[in-house]
């Protein structure tokens, strides 16, 4: 079998299984969140989570996906440190906030943050399902609802 051919057997439904769009989003970001934090909606809330988790080995580099609810919440905190000229930014960090994490992606992560959650859906990325609380843009969301019941694949270390 060729390249060609090879590439042709493939489903793009097998494709999204292995990879899912909309991971990237502030949504999914949320969702994450949502899933491994807390339903906190305030800046003290996320102030708050950001101190109770990050020194649990969950949360750790290399360990699992939890990871990636801390980090969108310290570029929260970093765009505020920067925002209120608390101190000069490390290099890092300046990164983290003008291209990981862009004001766009920050703003409408604190949008949805602030946002009641008055609509559930189920997040089984890890294997089970968990129900957690979103707003109602998240809940609408077909490709955000469907990644969240996609599994994570393994950790790659």
């Amino acid at each position: 079998m060729d390249l060609a051919a090879f590439m042709n057997s493939l489903t793009v439904e097998d494709l999204n299984d292995i990879f899912p769009s909309g991971n990237r989003t502030p949504a999914a970001a949320l969702a994450r969140y949502r899933a491994y934090i807390s339903d906190a909606n305030t800046p003290a809330g996320l102030m708050a989570d950001l101190k109770r988790v990050r020194v649990l080995a969950d949360f750790a580099p290399n360990v699992g996906h939890k990871r990636g609810a801390l980090i969108v919440a310290i570029a929260i905190l970093v765009g505020a440190v920067k925002f209120k000229n608390v101190r000069p930014l490390t290099p890092k960090m300046e990164t983290m906030i003008n291209s990981t994490f862009s004001e766009g992606f920050r703003a409408e992560f604190v949008k949805l943050f602030c946002s009641p959650g008055t609509h559930s859906i189920s997040w089984c990325k890890d294997g089970g399902t968990k129900v957690i609380k979103v707003p109602q843009s998240m809940h609408d969301d077909a490709d955000l609802v469907s990644w969240c019941k996609v599994v994570w694949a393994p950790i790659r270390t």
